[in-house]
């Protein structure tokens, strides 16, 4: 099976490491792997019997944001689906500041899951 490779992002530059590494690695992975991300989260959300239209009554970036962080497998499966994408150089620069990537991680990720249901997909 052939890998896909990162998509190329146009960001405005970065200052810090930690703001650099995410918009040069964390960014492209977490688009490369959005149909995961939306599969993962759509089995989260079921497993619980819970819908999107449920979250969207409460505040749908914060709920989930909360819920992922409870749920420790969920949470580690998340930030695994990222890590398993990087290269030996990336995965040694994270871990110099691993605590403050998770966070961004589950951040970014939280993100495109509020923003993928908050595009109205028209069924015809």
């Amino acid at each position: 099976m052939e890998a896909k490779s990162r998509p190329e992002l146009f960001l405005k530059k970065s200052t810090s490491s930690g703001e650099i590494f995410q918009n040069e690695t964390l960014r492209p992975i977490l688009k490369l792997q959005h149909e995961l991300i939306i599969t993962l989260a759509q089995e989260f959300l079921k497993s619980r019997n819970i819908t999107w239209e449920k979250v969207k009554e409460k505040d749908p970036f914060q709920w989930l944001n909360i819920n992922i962080k409870r749920d420790i497998p969920f949470k580690n499966q998340l930030i695994g689906m990222v890590i398993g994408q990087f290269s030996k150089k990336e995965l040694d620069e994270y871990l110099t500041f691993q605590k403050e990537m998770n966070k961004r991680i589950i951040n970014m990720m939280t993100e495109r899951i509020v923003s993928h249901y908050a595009i109205p997909i028209n069924k015809f």
